[in-house]
């Protein structure tokens, strides 16, 4: 059986803040009906790059031992998912491969405001640019005890594959819809208030905040939902059971060839 693991690394963020205008001479009232988004003075930057590695790293080093080390915790979770556990127990099951996705995350924004009213006392927020780097990769686990080449082994590699290709177009499906839907988020962090000039700072501090909780909701929570629920419809019952044929026709098939050679 395979489980998949997502590990994700902590997203960071450099921030460059430019601050325009005079300061406040008076915290006169001020009034615009346009409001900030009417007045920005172009669109902010966004710049994402998906490193993705399209083919698979392999680790054929560990053994079907090392591979069940948890002691079929995975397995008892996989048949109570599947409202297996009265029929089949976690020690009917060996895990023979596994498939590890590896996702990262740094990001970059610079920030700068205008001034307006009288006295330029108070302050329109923007983004200048954002940028955000992705980085993807899957790890796959394949036993020592298989040969390379062998019918066993390559049916293992053929299932892992499979989670391997599930995960890569949950990444790219993921990027592409921040890539449409980071305009809005911006419009929203920057807000459409004038502000007096001693609160852009912490303004920008919000900005910046929330840009960083936009980037983790879309990777450690709703691309990482979407893998586990894609990667479940890859693990069913009918596939295990397909497998596990396969796996019991390669056996005959790995002893005609090692009687051959």
């Amino acid at each position: 059986m395979i489980f998949r693991g997502l590990s994700v690394l902590a997203c960071t963020c450099a921030c460059a803040v430019i601050m325009t205008g005079p300061p406040a001479l008076a915290q006169e009232v001020f009034s615009d009906r346009k409001g900030c988004h009417a007045n920005k003075p172009g669109q902010t930057a966004i710049k994402i790059n998906l490193t993705l590695e399209e083919e698979p790293i392999y680790d054929l080093s560990r053994s079907i031992a090392w591979l069940n080390r948890d002691g079929g915790k995975s397995t008892a979770e996989w048949l109570a998912r599947n409202g297996l556990t009265a029929v089949y127990k976690p020690s009917q099951f060996v895990t023979k491969g596994q498939a590890h996705g590896g996702l990262a995350m740094t990001s970059r924004a610079s920030l700068f405001s205008r001034s307006y009213g009288p006295y330029g006392g108070y302050q329109c927020p923007y983004f200048r640019q954002i940028e955000v780097n992705i980085f993807y990769r899957t790890l796959i686990y394949i036993p020592s005890d298989y040969q390379i080449g062998t019918c066993a082994f390559n049916e293992i590699q053929m299932h892992e594959l499979k989670h391997h290709t599930t995960n890569v177009d949950v990444v790219k499906a993921a990027v592409e819809k921040m890539r449409k839907d980071l305009p809005a988020i911006i419009r929203e962090m920057e807000g459409n208030a004038y502000l007096p000039h001693d609160k852009i700072r912490p303004h920008f501090e919000t900005m910046k905040t929330g840009i960083d909780d936009f980037i983790q909701v879309y990777f450690t929570e709703l691309a990482s939902e979407e893998m586990d629920r894609r990667n479940h419809l890859v693990d069913t019952p009918a596939e295990y059971e397909r497998s596990g044929k396969a796996l019991r026709d390669c056996r005959i098939q790995d002893k005609v060839a090692q009687l051959k050679k």
